[in-house]
């Protein structure tokens, strides 16, 4: 659908209809295209680099707090013990 808009075919609103999405999403992906075809609709699994950092990034996050919960409990557990 995007080819036949960028090809002047079909007109935007025309092609989200068919496609029952709204106008915006389209004119979105007509966007990424531009910005970058390789990386637009990566798909199978495959993110963007982007997505790929911030997934790594709530990992870490993730491991942090399991780590600063721990060291939590173990001052409590040695505060209490020192009483």
């Amino acid at each position: 659908m995007v080819k036949l808009v960028q090809e002047r075919v079909v007109l935007i609103k025309q092609a989200a209809l068919a496609l029952d999405i709204h106008h915006g999403m389209l004119r979105t992906w007509m966007r990424e295209i531009a910005v970058d075809l390789r990386q637009a609709f990566p798909g199978k699994g495959v993110m963007k680099p982007e997505q790929a950092k911030n997934v790594q990034l709530k990992q870490v996050v993730g491991r942090l707090k399991i780590k600063r919960d721990i060291l939590s409990r173990a001052t409590a557990c040695f505060a209490k013990d020192s009483l």
